[in-house]
């Protein structure tokens, strides 16, 4: 399993390196900047890939040096034993926590449905949806966020070979799942469904077919990331997906 998890990170590092501006080395990981997108949190942050050796008062003081300029700090921690011990540290210094799990396919799905909504569409043809889906979140009500998300956005898209699988109605986007491609391993990313349109199946559909694309390519491994308090993690189980391992990504907040 460990080896699983660790061949889903280098996918995601080296789409990090591809799209960053800067790449700072650190003794225990390292910090990547965009600098088109500032106030993007996970394009800008501190990433620890070593199982020991830093401490949490290291992290924040590194953050304060070398995220200064901006106005959130962020640091990604891959090994659960390191970050579990640091908890407590970075709670009482005010930082949240947010647990990602990974999530690899293994096995088939409870049910296959798909909407006959659903097609491949390009990033273009997804923007305005995604735009009005980032709006909807209250992070995301500044325009300027918006518009950095998007350029972000479209730069990954590009840079993984991003299939966008979309179910539709009256002509727009209003549920998708994007499939990126990192290296051998495939990535089903960002799967949203608009507000008015949820509790439809849709959710289920595009993440069915963006996993039907990915398996028709026999790859080493097809992947995705849940929060751990969220409920969607309950419905990849569903359609095959089964935890490898936690990354725990802490933040301060502007």
């Amino acid at each position: 399993m460990a080896r699983t998890i660790d061949h889903a990170l280098a996918g995601e590092h080296a789409l990090i390196h591809e799209l960053s501006a800067r790449i700072l080395h650190l003794p225990w990981g390292f910090a990547f900047f965009d600098d088109a997108a500032p106030r993007v949190y996970h394009a800008n942050a501190l990433h620890v890939t070593a199982m020991a050796g830093v401490t949490a008062q290291d992290l924040m003081t590194t953050a304060e040096d070398v995220l200064g300029e901006l106005d959130h700090r962020r640091v990604v921690i891959e090994h659960e034993e390191l970050w579990l011990d640091m908890a407590e540290t970075f709670y009482d210094a005010h930082w949240t926590r947010r647990t990602e799990i990974y999530m690899a396919h293994h096995r088939a799905p409870d049910r296959v449905e798909l909407p006959t909504s659903i097609q491949e569409i390009e990033f273009e043809d997804l923007a305005a949806s995604e735009d009005t889906f980032i709006a909807s979140e209250p992070w995301g009500r500044d325009p300027e966020i918006r518009a950095q998300f998007t350029h972000r956005n479209r730069r990954a898209s590009h840079a993984a070979e991003e299939r966008i699988f979309a179910a539709m109605d009256e002509g727009a986007p209003v549920a998708w799942a994007k499939l990126r491609t990192l290296g051998d391993t495939l990535q089903i990313e960002d799967v949203a469904t608009l507000p008015h349109m949820r509790g439809l199946g849709l959710g289920r559909g595009v993440v069915t077919a963006a996993l039907r694309a990915a398996l028709e390519r026999d790859p080493k491994l097809v992947f995705l990331i849940a929060s751990e308090d969220d409920w969607p993690k309950d419905l990849y189980a569903k359609l095959g997906f089964d935890p490898i391992g936690r990354v725990a990504v802490f933040d301060r907040p502007a």
